[in-house]
């Protein structure tokens, strides 16, 4: 895909928006390609809600293993092999905690915690921090620098002070909340939606073996209580057929 893509993979005769290329035609693709990562993370939080059917597809921990695969694919292209390797160990051992993060586990019958929808956007934006100060020291070591200075730290964070200033605590820490904000205020389209629903069949996803298939109890109380529900609105008619007809 990547190799009949060049043009756009490969910085050829591609042209990015200014917010990708700073200026700089035919570069751009590393920033579009987190772009898209940051837009898929935060639709997660913004549109679960509209997830019918295959639901086990709908949490933090299927997207993020979603996009774990994705970067396994293309992001060579995006920060080297190397960042690549680096970022498939990282996640494959949890980093970030995102193995406890990414848990949406409730009581049965309940709704994860509309706060954990929004762990997998906040992940993913320290994840790219994290990934940029990697490239920077990589940088700086092939001119014979050991370390890079605070200030150059400072100036690679993203979000700067200056972009969103309330994106930091009085400690200089993340404040998670208006970081999600931020992310949101960037990636995520304002105004009305057309919201529509994705059903996600569960069959094409999984196969259940007959041995397996369980009913769950809830489940067949509702059949239950439909039967008996239909049973008493033909009643009814039927006592009302009699009360009009005498027959």
């Amino acid at each position: 895909f990547a190799e009949q893509h060049s043009d756009v993979v490969l910085e050829g005769r591609t042209r990015w928006t200014k917010s990708c290329s700073h200026g700089r035609e035919s570069e751009g693709y590393a920033c579009g390609m987190w772009a898209l990562l940051h837009i898929c993370s935060l639709g997660v939080a913004e549109r679960h809600k509209a997830v019918l059917g295959g639901m086990e597809r709908a949490t933090a921990a299927h997207a993020a293993l979603t996009v774990r695969n994705y970067i396994q694919h293309f992001f060579r292209y995006v920060c080297g092999h190397q960042c690549q390797s680096d970022f498939m160990v990282m996640y494959d051992k949890c980093g970030f905690h995102h193995c406890k993060r990414f848990k949406q586990i409730t009581k049965k019958n309940t709704k994860p915690k509309e706060e954990s929808w929004k762990e997998f956007a906040l992940w993913l934006h320290e994840v790219h921090n994290d990934v940029t100060l990697r490239l920077i020291s990589a940088e700086a070591a092939l001119h014979g620098r050991r370390k890079l200075t605070f200030e150059e730290q400072e100036a690679a964070i993203w979000p700067s002070t200056h972009a969103c200033r309330l994106c930091y605590d009085d400690k200089g820490k993340w404040n998670r909340n208006n970081v999600f904000n931020y992310l949101r205020t960037e990636y995520w389209p304002g105004g009305i939606h057309n919201w529509r629903f994705v059903v996600l069949d569960k069959n094409d996803y999984e196969y259940v073996s007959p041995s397996t298939f369980r009913v769950e109890p809830w489940t067949l109380i509702r059949a239950g209580m439909i039967v008996i529900a239909a049973f008493l609105v033909a009643d009814i008619a039927r006592q009302r057929y009699l009360l009009r007809t005498g027959r």
